[in-house]
């Protein structure tokens, strides 16, 4: 087992072409960020479904501000308020109103019920560009991270494989992989950017998962593999957004 090493990050930078603003430093945004739900996204079988996206605090008080960007996608079974009922957007707040992640904004889709394979196009051709347009992000790779639960997870993966340039890293949580996806691991090399893979220790997906990652090693692609103890449910994940947090932070500042 591989643990992935955690650090803070320093608040992010502006796009090509957007207002400079100066660097501010870390802790300057607190506060309660908001969520709004039921967001028409292009992402999802029937081509828009209801999104919920995370502004952190400081968002609405600094208009020249832009921020990177964070795609979450949901497991089968389940919508886009998978994420905020774990706490992703309690956490938030805390880990940026105390200087140890940049403020960020969390882009949560609603893939429907199945999440199928084929939203990982939807992801890369309809729903980056679209959170570019709609709200103040920095707009660039190097700002720009996914992470799924699950079949989220698997779809985040998919789009990585796929489109290697698109974002700076991946967080597969619990991902629904195993030995019949080593297609998509070959082609997860270092262009993918940093992988972290995580996975409870009672989860029937740990072989597949922990296959999966030894195949993106393999490839040349950066994968470490965090297990921990836990099956695959909300109370393992809950347990760890606070880390998938901080992961993602390291990717995009």
């Amino acid at each position: 087992m591989v643990a992935v090493v955690l650090v803070a990050a320093s608040c992010g930078r502006p796009a090509p072409g957007a207002v400079a603003v100066p660097v501010a430093p870390a802790g300057d945004c607190v506060g309660k960020g908001v969520v709004e739900r039921g967001v028409d996204a292009p992402f999802g079988p029937t081509g828009k479904r209801a999104a919920a996206v995370y502004l952190p605090a400081c968002y609405e008080a600094d208009p020249y501000r832009r921020f990177p960007v964070v795609f979450l996608l949901h497991g089968a079974g389940t919508d886009a308020s998978q994420w905020p009922a774990i706490g992703v957007a309690t956490a938030a707040d805390a880990l940026v109103s105390s200087g140890q992640i940049p403020p960020m904004i969390l882009v949560m889709p609603d893939g429907g019920p199945s999440m199928p394979d084929s939203l990982a196009r939807d992801l890369v051709d309809g729903l980056v560009p679209w959170a570019d347009r709609t709200f103040r992000t920095l707009g660039d790779p190097a700002d720009r991270a996914v992470g799924g639960i699950s079949r989220g997870g698997r779809v985040a993966l998919l789009a990585a494989a796929a489109d290697p340039g698109v974002f700076a890293g991946v967080g597969a949580h619990s991902p629904a992989v195993g030995a019949r996806d080593d297609a998509v691991a070959a082609r997860l090399d270092q262009r993918a950017g940093p992988i972290r893979f995580d996975v409870g220790a009672r989860d029937s997906l740990r072989a597949g998962v922990e296959h999966f990652a030894s195949q993106v090693r393999a490839a040349g692609g950066s994968a470490d593999l965090v297990e921990a103890q836990g099956g695959h449910n909300r109370a393992y994940w809950r347990a760890h957004v606070v880390d998938y947090l901080r992961f993602y932070a390291t990717l995009v500042s």
